[in-house]
């Protein structure tokens, strides 16, 4: 037994999450790694009312957010299985995500998003080959896409490939030896949460005797099942956040990440709009540029810190603030379609899913 990382679990010729493949499942055990890039390590210190935090830079992985992580095993795995396309709903960080590890993979991506999302999100995705559906039920949309065709849907809360990309943010931070007691970020699903607290269990069946942090999720808006069952949410009716409203509002996991949280003694936190850009303002202040989800997640570790619940906690920064777009760019008819104006939406997602490999 053990507090040091079990470095002989370690494969070093490897960068990423595959740097922790012996931890992974064994259903990975034969899969040829999909390679994103340099996914850290990016962390800053910063002090919050005299407190130390841990400001865990996810948002700056390769394609700006900590599913870096969760696609490049999906996708990795599906190429292993022999599949030629695969699906997704997003509201932009995921999908951009996907988008770069098929093209590393050569996979076909078919996403589904919102007929909001920002030209900035949009960019990516095109230029890394998806194929994408606007729609105003961008998810059930997907949905009914992957049963109709048996294509995988690789939303975290509906595949659990992706957990085995989350659980080497435990690896990440146990081998880091952060030295927190907490570590907030942002959720819809839970799946991230579920993902880090079965990683640690991973580790401690290696004997490892560190320190696990609480783990804490920061909810917002619409998006507030876990904090409801920690009664975190105010009373009365609940409205769109600044945030948008991002992901399932309850999923099958909801379930696990709560036992997860309690186990650890952590929970939930309900953050309100005003919250959440005077977290922005304090990030901006540190010089660190960042998304509304990363705000959110700050914005409840500083709630957790002015209620003694934290004296040092960790930060998961995730997703860009914006990306840039060039000056007059509009997306292209033959990449981008809005689902409603689409007579013959069906035999084009057919078309998608049979033609060769580009």
């Amino acid at each position: 037994m053990s507090q040091q990382f079990p470095v002989s679990l370690l494969d070093t010729s490897k960068t990423g999450v595959w740097r922790y493949r012996r931890l992974l499942s064994p259903e990975l055990g034969d899969v040829s790694p999909v390679d994103v890039g340099d996914l850290g390590p990016l962390f800053r210190r910063a002090v919050f009312r005299g407190v130390p935090m841990v400001l865990w830079r996810e948002d700056l992985c390769p394609n700006g957010s900590h599913k870096d992580r969760s696609l490049a095993v999906q996708i990795a795995l599906y190429r292993h299985q022999g599949k030629k396309t695969v699906c997704l709903s997003s509201s932009g960080n995921a999908a951009i995500a996907a988008a770069a590890a098929c093209r590393v993979a050569g996979l076909r991506l078919v996403v589904f998003v919102s007929k909001k999302m920002a030209l900035g999100k949009l960019m990516p995705l095109c230029r890394y080959g998806a194929h994408v559906i606007q729609s105003e039920r961008a998810m059930s949309l997907c949905n009914e896409f992957s049963s109709a065709f048996a294509i995988p849907n690789l939303r975290p809360s509906m595949d659990d490939a992706a957990l085995e990309g989350y659980k080497t943010l435990a690896f990440f931070a146990a081998e880091q030896q952060l030295g927190i007691d907490a570590l907030v970020c942002y959720s819809t699903s839970g799946s991230t949460l579920c993902g880090i607290s079965r990683g640690y269990d991973s580790l401690r069946t290696y004997g490892w005797t560190g320190s696990i942090p609480a783990l804490v999720a920061a909810q917002a808006g619409t998006s507030a099942a876990i904090a409801q069952t920690f009664g975190y949410v105010p009373s009365g009716e609940l409205h769109r956040s600044l945030i948008g409203d991002l992901g399932a509002k309850r999923s099958r996991r909801h379930g696990e990440v709560v036992r997860a949280l309690r186990a650890g003694g952590g929970g939930a936190v309900w953050i309100d709009d005003s919250q959440i850009l005077a977290a922005q303002q304090w990030l901006l202040d540190q010089g660190v540029n960042t998304s509304l989800e990363s705000a959110c997640a700050t914005a409840a570790a500083m709630r957790w810190i002015d209620e003694g619940r934290t004296h040092h906690p960790g930060v998961l920064l995730t997703g860009h603030y914006g990306h840039d777009v060039s000056e007059g760019w509009s997306p292209p008819a033959d990449m981008v379609s809005t689902a409603e104006v689409i007579a013959d939406l069906p035999q084009r997602l057919a078309e998608w899913v049979t033609e060769s490999q580009p």
